[in-house]
């Protein structure tokens, strides 16, 4: 402001870049390439207009096959997509093969299908993360926090954040 000689205190109106709020999409449902959320939609449909602010946010869907033209221009996030969509098909593969001890109270049924969930991703994760080709720009940022001792190095891409919170919506 006070670079380019404004006075924000003044009574001339100061042009402002215009703000563009973005989410990006990740989950299992099917979602169009883009859409817009608005703040609004999450208030009781009696009170929308008495909000003194609307905030819309552009959501566009990362998942692997989607928003081709983003994917092409942006390589880290093609990449991230991909490992998404490889840990959920291990984790499908892994769940399909999945045996239950028939002799179970339902407690203990409930915390080995938890656990068993847990170690499912865990192997489908692994398993993603052996096969991210060579030439992918994350491999090597991926692979020296797994050699640190991470648990899950995809934990950092954010990838398993969302698949837990799609885990806690279900179960």
């Amino acid at each position: 402001m006070v670079k380019h000689g404004l006075n924000k205190y003044g009574d001339t109106l100061i042009e402002l870049p215009v703000p563009k709020l973005l989410v990006f999409y990740n989950g299992e449902e099917e979602m169009e390439d883009e859409r817009i959320l608005r703040l609004s939609d999450s208030f009781p449909e009696e009170k929308r207009e008495d909000s003194d602010i609307a905030v819309r946010v552009r959501m566009l869907n990362i998942n692997a096959g989607k928003n081709r033209k983003l994917m092409e221009e942006c390589r880290p996030l093609y990449e991230y997509a991909w490992l998404v969509a490889c840990i959920r098909k291990y984790e499908k593969e892994e769940k399909e093969t999945r045996e239950e001890p028939a002799d179970m109270a339902e407690e203990e049924r409930k915390e080995y299908r938890k656990e068993q969930r847990k170690q499912e991703l865990e192997r489908a994760i692994d398993r993603a993360v052996d096969e991210i080709p060579e030439d992918f720009i994350l491999r090597p940022f991926i692979m020296e926090h797994r050699a640190e001792g991470a648990r899950c190095p995809v934990d950092i891409c954010f990838a398993r954040t969302g698949m837990e919170w799609r885990r806690r919506e279900c179960f």
